[in-house]
């Protein structure tokens, strides 16, 4: 829709979000409104020069690099395609040199190996009253989700104000973001970000009725955090209409075997679901990394996590 002043208001792909309300200047790129930095970070790389390529940490130009690359692609017995943040199109073009390289693609294995129970945007507009976020601030993945998705006005059903709880802690601007309207913060619980693991494994002990505390030891904290802190989570999670736990796999990449930190999340999920309503939302980790996942899903019949022999997959 194009507005007096020449901007025009357009639907930023820049995070799951899709905010509809960015006015967009289309001579410069420049934003106007209904933005955040992710958004205006987005529009400027499409309205700018070509992004900056480098051959072996050296900055060189993108005929070079792309010249650079297909003489290594040859030279390749098995090479790795990781990283692919791309939309459909370019995802398909990815998928033909996979198979003219023999390449394998990266993988996204929890969902692969557990499978996911997993709600959408729309229903934690409408639906969410219990909002766990495990080692994420969200605002990182999706700026404007609070501003969306939570404290919005108008939703399908007469929900009540969500609570939102942090397991991981989360700095003054995530803190600000997921502030109530009517000035409720959210609950922080501090957990440095390696001892998620023993944190998340612990929820799911005390889910089944077990005590993760060594009788012996006396201590009834967990990295810190006490085991009364943990089991009311627990509770709240188990008492609400529609919990929602929210991670990002980007989040957790730094913390050894970060695999295994969501599947234990999603132990959590599932298990919760066997006698009450909560799903998980997993953000992207990475600038296109779903449409990726799905794209290949639907031109090969696999997803990401498979190699190419011969031209095809497997």
């Amino acid at each position: 829709m194009q507005k007096n002043n020449g901007l025009k208001i357009a639907t930023c792909p820049a995070c799951g979000l899709l905010c509809d309300d960015v006015a967009v200047d289309s001579a410069t790129g420049k934003l106007d409104n209904g933005h955040c930095e992710k958004s205006a970070k987005f529009f400027a790389a499409g309205f700018g020069a070509n992004a900056d390529a480098s051959v072996k940490g050296k900055k060189v130009a993108l005929d070079a690099a792309t010249q650079a690359a297909a003489e290594i692609l040859k030279n390749s017995h098995q090479p790795l395609f990781a990283g692919l943040g791309t939309e459909v199109n370019g995802m398909r073009a990815i998928i033909d040199l996979a198979k003219k390289s023999n390449a394998t693609l990266n993988n996204t294995l929890s969902m692969q190996n557990m499978g996911y129970q997993t709600t959408t945007m729309t229903e934690v507009k409408n639906r969410a009253d219990v909002i766990l976020a495990i080692g994420t601030d969200i605002i990182s993945s999706t700026p404007r989700f609070f501003e969306k998705l939570v404290w919005n006005q108008e939703s399908l059903f007469n929900k009540p104000t969500p609570e939102v709880i942090f397991l991981g802690g989360a700095e003054s601007q995530a803190i600000k973001a997921a502030t109530a309207p009517d000035g409720k913060k959210p609950t922080v619980i501090d957990v440095e970000k390696s001892y998620l693991p023993e944190v998340v494994n612990v929820l799911n002990a005390l889910l089944n009725s077990k005590n993760p505390i060594h009788k012996k030891s006396g201590d009834e904290t967990i990295a810190g955090v006490s085991l009364e802190t943990l089991k009311n989570l627990v509770e709240k999670l188990q008492k609400a209409q529609y919990g929602v736990v929210v991670w990002s796999a980007s989040s957790l990449k730094a913390i050894p075997q970060a695999e295994l930190v969501t599947q234990s999340i999603i132990k959590f999920i599932n298990e919760l679901n066997e006698t009450n309503r909560v799903a998980g939302l997993p953000l992207n980790s990475g600038d296109g990394d779903t449409t990726v996942n799905n794209t290949s899903t639907w031109v090969t019949g696999y997803p990401t996590r498979s190699r190419f022999v011969n031209g095809a997959p497997s």
